[in-house]
């Protein structure tokens, strides 16, 4: 494998994980998938990086989305709040929750990967930091959900994950008002 093509894959792989409101974003989308259940378990997840490979390709373009950090900080807001919610409340309406949930993860995933896009590094290969991005949010996503099954089984876990998806709302907040 040519060096540039790794480096620049794990530079877009640590991308999200390094940056705190991308990390933050990422873990919650998959717990709220995981709060959802059925068909939200993967359907928000891979809606949010399909949403977020397209926002990358016009960040690499060039192209940069309107108040896209104000996007990001909102969704840090609204995930946040969403995992500090009971799987009850969710679990009302399912279906409708699932759909509202895809619709926000992708504005949401446009944002980041717009942001994604746009923070490459001038010695970076595109594909592979955008492979290496997208690879790095499906694992952070597939975290989240981990401890979004955990704290449904575990009732000791359901705490210090609401209190984490307040933190991630207090952090959309603060972005938001700077």
């Amino acid at each position: 494998m040519n060096l540039l093509v790794a480096a620049s894959f794990w530079s877009g792989m640590t991308h999200p994980v390094l940056g705190l409101d991308h990390l933050l974003a990422m873990v919650a989308v998959g717990i709220v998938s995981a709060r959802l259940g059925g068909w939200a378990l993967w359907g928000v997840p891979v809606a949010f990086v399909i949403a977020m490979a397209i926002g990358g390709i016009a960040g690499l373009s060039g192209a940069a989305l309107a108040d896209a950090e104000t996007w990001i900080a909102a969704s840090l807001v609204a995930l946040g709040l969403v995992v500090v919610l009971d799987r009850k409340v969710l679990s009302r309406r399912p279906a409708s929750a699932a759909a509202v949930a895809v619709a926000f993860v992708m504005a949401f995933g446009c944002a980041h990967g717009n942001a994604h896009g746009l923070e490459i590094p001038s010695t970076a290969g595109p594909v592979s930091f955008a492979s290496g991005f997208l690879a790095g949010t499906s694992l952070l996503h597939l975290a989240g959900m981990a401890v979004g099954h955990l704290s449904e089984r575990w009732p000791v876990v359901a705490g210090p994950v609401r209190i984490a998806g307040l933190f991630a709302a207090a952090v959309g907040c603060g972005m938001l008002i700077r």
